[in-house]
C-alpha cells in the first residue's frame, strides 16, 4: 500500500530508519528491528520512537516497531495539525503496509491515546 522507503539516520549514529508515505503525502518515520512477534512501540506528545531505545534489547526475541508520531522526530507534520484519529489513521496505515499481524501494541502518553483509537478501527484485528 506505502512502500517503505529506506534512509540512513542523520544523527550520524548506527540507527536504521525507515519512511512510508501517508495517505496526505506526509512522510512518517518509523524503526523496525528484530524478528517474531511484533511489537508496536507508540511515543508521547514531544517525544520520538527513539524514547524506546532502552526496549531494543526486545528486538532478539520480538521484531519491535517504533514511529516517529506525525510532527515529531524526523516524521512531517503535514499541512493541518495532528489529531489524534490522524495519527491512529496513519499508523493504521503503517500496520497494513508492514502486514503485522498478532501486534502488541504499547503506546505512552498521548500514543497510549493514538492505541486505543487503533483499538476501536477495523485494524484492531491485527492486535
Amino acid at each position: 500500500m506505502f512502500p517503505p522507503v529506506d534512509f540512513k539516520g542523520s544523527g550520524g549514529g548506527e540507527e536504521r530508519l525507515q519512511q512510508f508515505i501517508a495517505s496526505d503525502g506526509a512522510r512518517i518515520t518509523y524503526r523496525d528491528q528484530g524478528e517474531g512477534r511484533p511489537i508496536l512501540l507508540l511515543h508521547g506528545l514531544m517525544a520520538t520512537g527513539g524514547f524506546f531505545r532502552h526496549q531494543m534489547e526486545l528486538a532478539r526475541d520480538f521484531r519491535l516497531i517504533s514511529v516517529d508520531l506525525r510532527g515529531h522526530g524526523a516524521s512531517e507534520a503535514g499541512e493541518d495539525c495532528p489529531t489524534v484519529g490522524r495519527l491512529a489513521a496513519d499508523i493504521s496505515a503503517l500496520i497494513t503496509a508492514l502486514n503485522l499481524t498478532d501486534a502488541v501494541g504499547i503506546g505512552w502518553s498521548m500514543g497510549a491515546s493514538v492505541l486505543f483509537d487503533l483499538l476501536t478501527a477495523p485494524v484492531a484485528e491485527r492486535f
